[in-house]
Order: structure tokens, then sequence, then C-alpha cells
């Protein structure tokens, strides 16, 4: 659409040019050498270039403020994903195996949705190989943590342990990896502001 409309603009200026040439000018009638139903027409097509332009641009904007709240979410979830998992591993000799499924529905299953519903504004942010490496971590992450779900609703207490701290593992390398990248993006967003 964006492209549509540089198009137009081009083609409106182009034309609107070659139709103020078309004719010599006489200079006891100026404004008779014109044919302005085509310099209408040109102007008409430039105008339509210049609406889509800014229509294109307005959606950009408003696409970049939900990439901001998107990127926002996904820090969100997964600080909140580690602080949970971490304090079920350092709470592991207080909290009866049967226990755990119950904690993990109430402290992680909604922040493990609300990071997959974020994640395609990665791709955005950041590339498809550095939204890939992030899911790769983030999907070994939640599969520990629904084996250790599993592993505790059946009582296997070192399956639940080894489990969940696998899964801490994987939600610091995804978290690594994405505050590495965002932490590069937003110097480079730094640098081409300052240009």
């Amino acid at each position: 659409m964006r492209l549509l409309g540089h198009i137009l603009l081009w083609i409106g200026f182009f034309a609107g040019s070659f139709v103020m040439l078309q004719n010599l000018e006489d200079p006891a009638n100026r404004w008779d050498t014109i044919d302005w139903r085509y310099y209408g027409g040109a102007f008409l097509i430039g105008a339509i270039g210049v609406v889509l332009l800014r229509v294109t641009a307005k959606q950009a904007g408003g696409q970049a403020h939900e990439i901001d709240r998107d990127m926002d979410e996904l820090d969100d979830s997964l600080e909140k994903l580690i602080a949970g998992v971490s304090r079920l591993n350092a709470e592991r000799e207080s909290i009866l195996v049967f226990d755990v499924h119950k904690q993990i529905d109430d402290s992680l299953a909604i922040e493990f949705g609300r990071f997959a519903d974020a994640r395609k504004s990665m791709i955005q942010r950041f590339d498809l190989q550095t939204y890939a490496a992030i899911m790769t971590e983030f999907a070994n992450a939640e599969r520990g943590v629904n084996r250790a779900w599993s592993a505790s609703a059946d009582g296997y207490v070192d399956e639940v342990w080894l489990s969940l701290e696998r899964a801490e593992r994987r939600l610091l390398r995804a978290r690594e990896i994405f505050d590495h990248h965002l932490t590069q993006a937003g110097a480079a967003a730094d640098e081409a502001a300052f240009r």
C-alpha cells in the first residue's frame, strides 16, 4: 500500500510536469497554454498517492506502538516466569510434591500464555533467527514446566525438580538472548534517530 502511494505520487508529479511543458508558453496569455483537464487528473493522482502515504504512515505508527507494548509484555512475562520457577526451586524442601502442579497452575500458566500471545512482535523488533532462538529456549522451558506438572500429579519427586531446574536454565537463557537483542535494537534505534 505504501509502495502504491509512492508510485501514484510520482506518476502525478511527472504527469503534471509533462502537461505543463507540452505547449510553449504564450507571454500574452500564459494560462491558456495549459490543458487543465490533464493537469487536474495528474494532480488528483498525486493527491491520492499523498493520502495513501499518510494513511500507511499512521498505520505504521500504530503498529510500532503495538510492538512496543508487546515487547513490554514479553519482558514482564519472562521476568515473572523466571521468578516463579526460581521460587519453586528454592522452596523445594517445603513444598509437597503433590502441590507443585497447583502452584504451577496458579503462578505460571497465565504468564506462559501472555508470552506466547505477544511473541510475534519479536520478529519485527529483532529478526526471524533471534525469534527462533528465544522461542526454542522458551518452548523447552514450557515443556519442562509441563513435565514437572505431570510428575507432580503422579508423585515423582525427582522428576519434578529435575524438570523445574531445566526449565529455569532455559528461561534464563531465553532472557539472556532477549535482553541482548533488545539492547542492540535500542542502540540501533538511537543511532538512527541521531542521524
